[in-house]
């Protein structure tokens, strides 16, 4: 089989309500070469029906489906490289979505200029019951914590292959994979773009305590300052907080707090008017 430039890959199990959104950011990209690859962990709740259907209304795009059994996420994602034709490959998961319809032509417009690169990576919007807000890329903080988005990251797919995810990590195994990379030397490209729309759901943005713990681990596993002592209790005592607010809060003052953590602690910016990015370029379509 002749190579595409990108393998999109969506990992899904039981999404019906979301995966519809996911796939149309997908498909109706304005560049063509690419392939999509969609695992499903053997839904059992009409998802496949949906994907299927989806599908025959793109008969010629190239899409394939693949339906297994895998030990969660990661092993998903690990199964799904093999089965990828791309250069590059992007993870966008059911529930998140590229930010436009020009993504893929604006990140690659201009290839020559990341030739040598192993990871492409950009900003990402952060979606929850909060504010929509940009999680800006900064690869300066990669020792302390995960510098950008993994759903806005493409990594060459031989990469991928020497760098699994580690599926003995439930929270970090992506933060691990990119600093597996980072400490091998793995040359890092910041596009510029706003590349995905994340959505804040699922383990790594409810269970703080084991993510913070995990990534502790991770930091460690690579060398690298992590927290300890009393920096650690301290850390850990915030999550602990985190955890009881999002138990006890009433909805309407919890959005109120996710919304002043992210500007203030986690350092999100507002989205630019009118889709303008760091580069300057337009983006036309946004899939709110």
């Amino acid at each position: 089989m002749e190579q595409v430039k990108i393998s999109i890959v969506t990992i899904v199990k039981n999404s019906f309500d979301k995966i519809e959104h996911t796939m149309q950011s997908v498909l109706q990209q304005t560049f063509s070469d690419f392939e999509y690859i969609i695992k499903d962990g053997m839904s059992n709740d009409g998802t496949l029906d949906k994907i299927s259907e989806i599908i025959e209304k793109y008969p010629q795009k190239n899409i394939q489906l693949i339906s297994s059994m895998d030990k969660g996420i990661y092993d998903a994602m690990n199964q799904s490289v093999a089965y990828c034709n791309g250069k590059w490959v992007i993870f966008i998961n059911s529930g998140d979505a590229f930010y436009s319809s020009v993504v893929l032509e604006n990140v690659f417009m201009k290839e020559s200029e990341f030739c040598h690169a192993g990871v492409l990576y950009g900003d990402a919007i952060v979606r929850d019951d909060a504010e929509d807000m940009v999680w800006r890329a900064d690869i300066s903080l990669i020792k302390k914590k995960m510098p950008f988005c993994h759903q806005s990251c493409f990594i060459k797919r031989n990469i991928l292959l020497r760098f699994p995810f580690d599926t003995k990590l439930k929270i970090a195994a992506d933060y691990n994979n990119i600093l597996d990379m980072y400490s091998n030397d793995i040359i890092f490209y910041l596009t510029g773009v706003i590349i995905s729309i994340f959505e804040l759901t699922g383990i790594s943005t409810t269970n703080f305590v084991d993510k913070y713990k995990e990534k502790n681990e991770v930091i460690s596993s690579h060398g690298y300052k992590s927290d300890r002592g009393v920096c650690f209790l301290t850390g850990l005592f915030i999550q602990y907080c985190k955890e009881s607010i999002q138990r006890r809060v009433p909805e309407s003052i919890h959005t109120r707090i996710r919304k002043m953590y992210k500007i203030y602690v986690k350092k999100y910016s507002h989205i630019p008017d009118c889709g303008v990015v760091r580069k300057g370029i337009h983006e036309d379509i946004i899939y709110y």
